[in-house]
């Protein structure tokens, strides 16, 4: 089981620690084996007792496993659904009422003290803040008490900075 795992991140000081050591952990334990194929048409994760026994998942189930793992670390934290790549969407939703033609992706949304964090625990590289596949892009929060659709942050292009240095000899 995952509780004494837990134990060491419960004693890191910082929200960003503590979800730094989350993801990192699932990147390293679980394999991400994308399938909307699964129970009910796809849309429900499996049980966690089988991610964890099987170790890995599509990222229904990834979202599930560190939204399990964020609320017993204390965050508010819910599974998302969003439009992962470009979207027929143009980054706007379409319809008032969510359809589930409208998602391909599932993320995690987290909240503590008030900052909110959107993470995608099927990426190999962990970011707190969206990459560029789901940067800028809205999301339907499963949560009840949540209403309508929610933005996730704008792209930085700070954070996708590229330098390259290559030298050349030249023969006479």
């Amino acid at each position: 089981a995952l509780e004494p795992r837990l134990k060491p991140w419960k004693k890191l000081k910082s929200p960003e620690e503590k979800i730094t050591h989350v993801l990192e952990y699932v990147s390293r334990q679980y394999r991400y084996f994308g399938d909307w194929r699964r129970l009910r048409g796809g849309w429900v994760p499996r049980h966690l007792s089988e991610i964890e026994e099987s170790h890995y998942g599509d990222c229904k189930d990834l979202s599930t496993l560190v939204v399990s793992i964020l609320r017993q670390l204390g965050f508010k934290s819910d599974v998302a659904l969003v439009e992962r790549g470009i979207s027929q969407w143009l980054d706007e939703p379409v319809e008032e009422m969510a359809n589930s033609e409208e998602f391909n992706h599932a993320i995690v949304r987290a909240e503590l003290n008030g900052k909110v964090w959107w993470l995608d625990p099927t990426n190999p590289v962990v970011s707190l803040e969206p990459n560029a596949d789901i940067a800028n892009k809205y999301a339907l929060v499963l949560n009840p008490a949540v209403q309508g659709f929610e933005a996730l942050p704008k792209l930085k292009p700070e954070n996708y900075i590229y330098e390259e240095e290559q030298n050349y000899n030249f023969l006479n």
